[in-house]
């Protein structure tokens, strides 16, 4: 991807999932079914990407990755995940909790699905370190929308969880 080749991001594949997503990563949650998704350009990496079918377009609904422990992403900048867009003007959304049960320690940042096909979503982690979040102990991640829009059956593509570091010392070369 961009971010891969242009920043050259360091790239900690969070859980496995760069050869590993789909259904054996996150959970079915919220008024949201995930499944594996094996057809060629519906996933960006290896052969499975993540297939979500929501319900009931015009409730809330979400997927989520519960880690069972805390995860350390404080060494990162930034996490990212590849999203096949569909034009809906839907507003998703990006959470990470830590110390699960906490009340206080979870933040989210939106993204609109305001394209058609895949974009690499990339959030700084700071985002979400400013706003209390331990990003040493990160215990799920929810990808999700408040109020959707669509119609029934309406299907979203997700592949490669991940947080990175951007080694910015080789960013910008002065050539002369």
């Amino acid at each position: 991807n961009s971010v891969d080749s242009i920043c050259e991001a360091q790239g900690n594949r969070v859980d496995g999932v760069k050869d590993g997503a789909g259904s054996s990563f996150w959970g079915n949650q919220g008024n949201a079914t995930v499944s594996d998704e094996t057809t060629y350009g519906l996933n960006m990496d290896g052969t499975k990407g993540t297939k979500v079918v929501i319900a009931d377009p015009c409730a809330s609904w979400y997927i989520q990755k519960n880690y069972g422990s805390g995860q350390d992403w404080s060494g990162e900048d930034f996490v990212g995940f590849w999203w096949y867009g569909k034009s809906s003007g839907d507003t998703f959304y990006l959470r990470l909790v830590a110390t699960a049960g906490s009340g206080g320690n979870e933040h989210q940042v939106a993204f609109d699905d305001d394209y058609t096909g895949w974009r690499y979503i990339a959030f700084p982690l700071s985002d979400y370190s400013g706003a209390g979040v331990s990003l040493a102990d990160i215990q799920y991640v929810t990808i999700g929308c408040f109020a959707a829009t669509g119609s029934d059956g309406q299907t979203y593509y997700q592949d490669i969880l991940q947080v990175f570091t951007i080694a910015t010392d080789n960013l910008w070369t002065a050539h002369g």
